[in-house]
């Protein structure tokens, strides 16, 4: 994606881009698509092409959910993974881009992967299992929310009690004291210094849109990152759901879409 076509927020001194770091979602598969989603290993053909898709079969990196993975290629470029077979008797399959295409100069070219992988298998969007956006900042944002953190009641090593989390809230140093993992019930965010971390493709990334160069810890980019994930067992299941972030882990069935 290029510099014009990100959320680009300048305040001051400081520079920020929110933008997407990962992103997984379901496809509806039916009779018609073009591709096959078999269970049977005598059946899956190891190598298949659409148009100007590529699927290679390759299990090694695969899902819990599904029996199959596929390595998926848009004219010769890897692009993400298609998981496909699931083991909860569900017709649909699961898509995950690589990271590389999300943090791409080209425009928008995730969406229209999208609409390619759809259109060339023959697929229908149902919806997203796993999103992270992420805020990537040359502001330090560890110092402020270190400073809650230590005058936070229920924290054993606080300083004061001016500050109270939201029920069911848990945060974790990361870094000793430079990073944090705050988990809430449902989804959570992280803070931390993502150059320590990050491949040659972010790096660039960060070089692209103003966010490098800098030899000052405050002025690399320091990553905010939201985790929003969707329950992933079907609900045609006549069990409890095994996800402990699911509304329905304590119901004995799970409920019917």
């Amino acid at each position: 994606m290029r510099v014009e076509d990100q959320i680009i927020i300048s305040s001051g001194k400081y520079r920020s881009i929110l933008h997407i770091d990962r992103l997984h979602f379901t496809l509806h598969h039916h009779e018609e698509a073009a591709f096959r989603n078999v269970r049977n290993p005598n059946e899956v053909v190891k190598h298949q092409k659409y148009g100007s898709l590529e699927l290679t079969l390759d299990n090694r990196g695969g899902s819990n959910a599904y029996h199959h993975t596929f390595v998926v290629y848009y004219h010769g470029k890897r692009i993400g993974k298609l998981h496909s077979a699931s083991k909860f008797e569900n017709r649909d399959v699961e898509f995950n881009f690589e990271k590389r295409v999300l943090y791409s100069e080209r425009h928008n070219w995730w969406y229209k992967l999208l609409e390619v992988v759809k259109n060339e298998l023959g697929l229908e969007f149902n919806n997203i299992n796993l999103l992270e956006i992420c805020l990537d900042s040359t502001k330090y944002f560890a110092d402020e929310y270190g400073h809650m953190f230590a005058n936070s009641v229920g924290n054993k090593y606080r300083h004061g009690n001016y500050f109270r989390a939201v029920r069911n809230v848990k945060t974790e140093m990361l870094d000793n004291g430079n990073g944090f993992r705050i988990n809430g019930r449902h989804n959570k965010v992280q803070l931390y210094d993502k150059r320590k971390h990050a491949e040659d493709f972010i790096q660039d990334f960060f070089d692209l849109n103003g966010l490098g160069g800098q030899s000052n810890t405050i002025h690399t980019p320091f990553c905010l990152a939201l985790l929003l994930q969707k329950c992933k067992r079907p609900c045609q299941l006549n069990s409890a759901c095994t996800n402990r972030y699911c509304k329905h882990r304590k119901e004995k069935t799970h409920p019917v879409q």
